[in-house]
């Protein structure tokens, strides 16, 4: 190898809950810097409204910039990692992705996926789960085998091992997800399906398949971090100051927050494949 929503779990409102307190710490520690600055300024310049509203603005923006500094990591600058595997007909070696969930989706190619012992039968399009205290991998029957790998929280590679580790829990039986028209959720003209989700034990990651047809979305934002696969069709994805063509193969990656509009300029319609985290509902935006 060169290789649907009833509640909140808990894993999710962890992850949330740590989020929002590191957004309302820093708010709040901007806040004070915004009015001491103030205060400060006013007092030091003895009345000169011009050398007051300086001095604020240079106290508020050093404060900004420490801010960013120390909080960043917490509020969304921690990616999610994503890996691409074009493997050869036979088995791979052993993977494992330590203490993170590990999503899969095959994109050409046939085979099996073991985890931790337990052989799943997987084809193109499949959607696969492994929880973050098991490994796998992947036995290709076909010619070749291509995939995507996310891991959540971002790791920096996927580790190789020399023999099969970990315990399968079998509270979650069920770890892949096909394309069933009968699980399409509609979005105005759009649809997505629901594809690894809390179904499969997958309490933080969320994986989805879609379909945009010739249309343009409003600018939105959310809350959790997206990265989005392109299947089949050309589309735009629009930003605040970037416009960016997209097409099959692309991957876009969305950090929190991040204003957005994907676009499908093509009459058979944008598809895609899509991995949110922390998340476990795509259609949520604001």
């Amino acid at each position: 190898m060169t290789a649907i929503l009833a509640s909140p779990s808990k894993g999710l409102m962890r992850a949330t809950a740590r989020l929002a307190l590191a957004e309302l710490i820093a708010t709040a520690f901007l806040l004070i810097a915004v009015v001491g600055s103030g205060i400060m300024a006013e007092r030091l310049c003895g009345g000169n409204v011009g050398l007051a509203l300086l001095a604020n603005a240079l106290a508020t923006s050093g404060a900004l910039v420490a801010l960013i500094l120390a909080f960043g990591p917490q509020s969304g600058a921690l990616f999610q990692s994503q890996f691409y595997i074009r493997a050869a007909r036979g088995r791979s070696p052993v993977m494992a992705s330590r203490g993170r969930h590990t999503v899969l989706f095959i994109t050409e190619g046939e085979g099996d996926v073991e985890i931790s012992g337990h052989r799943f039968a997987v084809q193109s399009m499949s959607g696969v789960y492994i929880e973050p205290d098991e490994t796998f991998r992947i036995d290709v029957s076909s010619n070749s085998m291509q995939l995507f790998v996310w891991n959540g929280p971002a790791t920096d590679d996927i580790e190789f091992l020399d023999s099969m580790q970990g315990t399968f829990n079998a509270g979650h039986p069920d770890r892949v997800a096909e394309i069933d028209p009968a699980q399409r959720k509609t979005m105005a003209e759009r649809f997505y399906q629901l594809l690894i989700n809390r179904e499969h034990g997958s309490d933080v990651m969320t994986q989805f398949i879609g379909n945009i047809p010739q249309s343009k979305a409003e600018p939105h934002r959310h809350l959790y971090e997206e990265v989005l696969v392109v299947l089949k069709g050309d589309g735009v994805v629009w930003t605040e100051s970037v416009k960016t063509p997209i097409g099959p193969g692309d991957v876009l990656f969305l950090p929190r927050k991040q204003i957005h509009s994907v676009q499908c300029v093509s009459a058979g319609g944008l598809d895609l494949v899509g991995v949110i985290y922390p998340g476990n509902n795509p259609s949520i935006n604001y």
